[in-house]
Order: structure tokens, then C-alpha cells, then sequence
């Protein structure tokens, strides 16, 4: 298979125009439900910055054999920013769906072809694809100046059993007793509960959004939902998927205070945890525990699922409710070595600062003064204005 006939789509409707013959590619390959076209289409309406554009290889029977799902964008100094479609949101991304081996091959050669036509200087980031992907083992040869590395793991308990004991290790439970003991010894109440109902869900969406800001301020970083476009995403993402019952919200509350909080998808016969966090004032009763004990209930329960997906990063909480992890890699690419060494300047050098860092402790105490005297100040400030008119909104 040659890289002859393959074909280009740009623009904003490139998904709708070519849905059903995406969906049925991406079925083919078993993609993930952040690798789908919902969630893609709702990156490209939340205005991320980037336009559309597919790459792909029509088969002699009219299906798609293979597709590049990459979106662009163009800065004044720097030139074309390319990324994999859904870029900064996809904890697993297949952008390079491929029905066979050669397929991948030839698709690769495709988008080298269709990147060498672009005017200027050009930087190429595809993350979180399967760590096998051949498309991109292909790119990486292909292109002048390209790597793949290693992305974030994903862990990943395959179910067996049906009993939770048989995933449960000592240390979990004790941990989980632990925390209902300290709940109980201070006299609170506790309650976990799991929303499937979308207007549940997006009534209680914004007190989770709220928590998901405040822990990362009190972590001493900025929150990916400080950005409004991300934001926006994030909310049309969860309700899209809960209108189509693959949704779950789990929230834990202390005392009727949110204190933990899990968005989960169903996704075939995978239960996806995306994203959790747990309040900052209320880290001692580890509510974490809770809902995690609660979520392995019940895809246990259910015969439906044989897998539970922690999806992106390998924190150790995750590896204790995991028995494998599910390998990525990430593509980087640049139109020539020379843009290479002025367009990644800035990464390698975030990168250097943040080894300088860990190596030299006061160095990064100063860095966190000059944190909390500017953007974090400025952002717990808006969380302290958000619980303001949280607590005026339920006194009312």
C-alpha cells in the first residue's frame, strides 16, 4: 500500500463530514472513549486553538484503512503548532488508527509527505499513543528530526475474580479502616454516593470543579481548569458523555462538605476513572480511600466489565488498586534539526529549571515565594470568592 492516494480534510466540520467512516475506523481499532469522535468534537468546540485536520487512506471498499487525527495551529514567531486531535485531554489517544501494520506504514509515509509541503518551520507532539503504535515508529524514521519517547503509563487492574478481596491488599483495607475511624472519632458523618443521571451529574459538576482548583493551588501549581477554554471542555465533555450514560459521578462528603470527588466513564467493557481529586482541608480523613474502595465495588459487581483503566500517570495509590501497567509513547517532531533547537528551547529549559529544583531545595523554596506572591495568590483568592458564593448560594 502506497502513500499515493491519500487524502486531506482541514477545518472545523472535518469530523462531521467524515463521522461515519471515522467511527467505523475507530471501532475497528477498539479506540477509547477519549479517542472517539464526542470527545473529539467536543475538543474542537471548546476552542483549544487548533483547526482540524485529517489525514487518511481510503481502502478499495470505501472504508478508511488508516487516519492521522491531528489538529493545527500557527503562531506568529514560532510556525505551525501540530498536535494529535484532543492534545492535553486524552489520558489514552489512538491519532494514528490503523485496520492493519501496513496500513500504519503507509499512512506514516502520508503524513510525512503532507508535512514536508508546509511553509516554515513546524513542531509535531502526538501523546499518549499505544506503546506499539507502528505509525509512529514509522514517523520517527520518516521525518528529519523526530523522537518517540516514553508517555505516561497507565495502570490497569484486569479483572479475574469477582471478589474484592481477591484486589484488595492488606494495606488498602487497613488504610480504608483507618479513615472511617477518624471520620467516626471526630464525629462526622460520611457518605459516598455515585451519580448516573445527567442533570445530577451537571448540578454537582461545579462544586467538583471548584475542588479539582482549590487541591492543585494548595499544591503550589496552577490548575488546568484555571484556563476557561479548558474548563469548557471539561464540562461539555462530562455532560455529552453522561447524556449518553457513560458517566459516573462519585462524590464523598464529610459533614455534607464535598471531600472527594471521581469522574468515571464506561467505555465498553472498561471502567475509566479520568480524573479525582480530594479537598485540601480534609486530606487527614482520606476520603480518597473511600471512593476508590467504592468504585472497585462495583465494577466488580458488575459482570459487564473486565477492566478497571486508572488512566494516565503511575501515582502510587493507583499501583496499590493495579496489577499492570499499560505502556505509551509520545511523538515529537520538527521540520528540520535547526527548528528543533530554538522551538523545544523552552520545554528542555522548563525541564532543566524543574531538575535544578529538585536538586537544590532553597532554590525551590525561593521559586515557590515568587508562586505564592503572584499566580497563586491571585487563584486561592478566586477559589476563596467561589466557597463565598457557594456558602451564600446554600444559605439561601
Amino acid at each position: 500500500m502506497s502513500a499515493g492516494g491519500a487524502q486531506q480534510a482541514r477545518g472545523c466540520d472535518a469530523l462531521h463530514r467524515w463521522g461515519a467512516a471515522l467511527d467505523d475506523l475507530l471501532d475497528a481499532v477498539d479506540a477509547p472513549v477519549t479517542a472517539r469522535r464526542p470527545w473529539l468534537a467536543t475538543w474542537v468546540d471548546a476552542s483549544l486553538g487548533a483547526e482540524p485536520w485529517l489525514v487518511w487512506l481510503p481502502g478499495s471498499d470505501g472504508r478508511m484503512e488508516a487516519a492521522a487525527l491531528l489538529a493545527r495551529s500557527r503562531r506568529r514567531l514560532a510556525g505551525a503548532s501540530i498536535v494529535g486531535l484532543g492534545h492535553g485531554t486524552s489520558d489514552r489517544s489512538v491519532c494514528f488508527p490503523s485496520r492493519t501494520t501496513a496500513a500504519a506504514i503507509a499512512l506514516a509515509a502520508a503524513v510525512a509527505e503532507a508535512l514536508s509541503r508546509e511553509h516554515g518551520p513546524w513542531s509535531l507532539v502526538v501523546e499518549q499513543q499505544p506503546a506499539d503504535d507502528p505509525a509512529v515508529v514509522a514517523l520517527a524514521r520518516l521525518l528529519r528530526a523526530a523522537r518517540a519517547e516514553a508517555g505516561d503509563g497507565c495502570p490497569v487492574l484486569r479483572v479475574e475474580g469477582r471478589a474484592l478481596s481477591d484486589y484488595s491488599t492488606k494495606k488498602t483495607r487497613r488504610d480504608v479502616r483507618q479513615a472511617r475511624e477518624r471520620i467516626e472519632a471526630e464525629g462526622r458523618t460520611v457518605s459516598v454516593d455515585r451519580l448516573v443521571d445527567r442533570t445530577a451529574i451537571e448540578r454537582a459538576l461545579p462544586e467538583a470543579i471548584d475542588l479539582h482548583r482549590r487541591r492543585d493551588h494548595a499544591a503550589g501549581r496552577r490548575s488546568d481548569l484555571d484556563h476557561p477554554a479548558r474548563r469548557a471542555f471539561y464540562e461539555r465533555a462530562v455532560a455529552l458523555h453522561a447524556e449518553r450514560g457513560e458517566v459516573e459521578l462519585w462524590l464523598v462528603r464529610i459533614d455534607g462538605a464535598l471531600a472527594a470527588y471521581d469522574v468515571a466513564f464506561i467505555d465498553g467493557r472498561a471502567y475509566r476513572i479520568w480524573d479525582g481529586r480530594i479537598a485540601p482541608d480534609l486530606t487527614r480523613f482520606a476520603p480518597g480511600h473511600l471512593s476508590r474502595q467504592a468504585i472497585v465495588e462495583r465494577a466488580l459487581a458488575d459482570p459487564g466489565i473486565d477492566q478497571i483503566d486508572w488512566m494516565r500517570g503511575v501515582q502510587s495509590y493507583k499501583q496499590e488498586l493495579a496489577r499492570s501497567v499499560d505502556a505509551t509513547v509520545q511523538l515529537r517532531a520538527w521540520s528540520s534539526p535547526a527548528a528543533e533547537a530554538v522551538l523545544d528551547l523552552p520545554r528542555r529549559a522548563r525541564l532543566a529549571f524543574a531538575h535544578a529544583r529538585d536538586e537544590h531545595p532553597p532554590l525551590e523554596r525561593t521559586w515557590m515565594a515568587v508562586k505564592e506572591r503572584t499566580v497563586l495568590r491571585r487563584a486561592r483568592q478566586s477559589d476563596a470568592r467561589s466557597q463565598s458564593r457557594s456558602g451564600r448560594d446554600q444559605g439561601a
